[in-house]
């Protein structure tokens, strides 16, 4: 078999590693704080990423029942609409014997004292 120069030596250093002898190494252990800082770096992107899916979400479903809502506001309201129309009223209120009056209301002004 025909050996690279490297080989021997990746293959001790992915069993130091897998052993955990590289943490322990003076070297490494000068740089745990950044790790750690690193670490702690990740961890918020994971989090901010994930609070702003889930607002993205919210939003969503939001507009989506805004529309919802909306649409029967719009709906119901053109029913009043039609309902309130002068020829609907006299249709309403011809079982009761209202009919529209032969003349129009007098509009009475309040005298100034």
């Amino acid at each position: 078999m025909d050996m690279k120069p490297g080989t021997s030596n990746n293959s001790s250093l992915w069993m130091e590693f897998l052993q955990g002898s590289v943490l322990a190494n003076p070297k490494v252990r000068k740089n745990y704080r950044f790790a750690l800082f690193l670490a702690l770096l990740a961890g918020l992107s994971i989090f901010s990423s994930n609070s702003a899916d889930r607002q993205v979400v919210r939003l969503q479903k939001l507009s989506e029942e805004h529309k919802a809502v909306n649409s029967a506001f719009v709906s119901t309201r053109s029913a009043l609409m039609r309902q309130s129309l002068e020829q609907s009223v006299l249709e309403r209120v011809a079982p009761l014997g209202l009919q529209r009056p032969q003349r129009p209301p007098i509009a009475l002004k309040p005298t100034q004292p």
